[in-house]
């Protein structure tokens, strides 16, 4: 009969598969960008920004809207969206920090 797992064990598992998933996404992205494909690039930047929101990673969430941000502006027109993105990497970063500054 198979153990049953507890919630702690199920949540570190749901993290570290996020985690994967995230570092793919963004991996995925820097191909795409190399090979001159922006709006998938976009797609991937999103996804993996997604990915690190649910983990709970605001550092890295930060830093993914950031490059959002700069994917949109670099490729796009919608100016309103990249600066949307960047106001929330801006709050993403602030709380990281205070985050950090509460653990300290």
């Amino acid at each position: 009969m198979a153990r049953k797992r507890s919630a702690s064990e199920v949540d570190h598992k749901h993290s570290a598969a996020s985690a994967q998933c995230a570092a793919a996404l963004e991996a995925l992205q820097a191909s795409f960008v190399a090979s001159g494909q922006p709006v998938q690039a976009i797609k991937c930047c999103e996804a993996a920004c997604l990915a690190h929101s649910e983990r709970g990673d605001t550092l890295a969430e930060a830093r993914g809207r950031l490059s959002l941000a700069r994917l949109l502006l670099a490729h796009t027109h919608n100016v309103a969206v990249a600066r949307r993105q960047l106001d929330r990497a801006v709050r993403r970063a602030l709380q990281a920090h205070v985050i950090a500054m509460r653990t300290a």
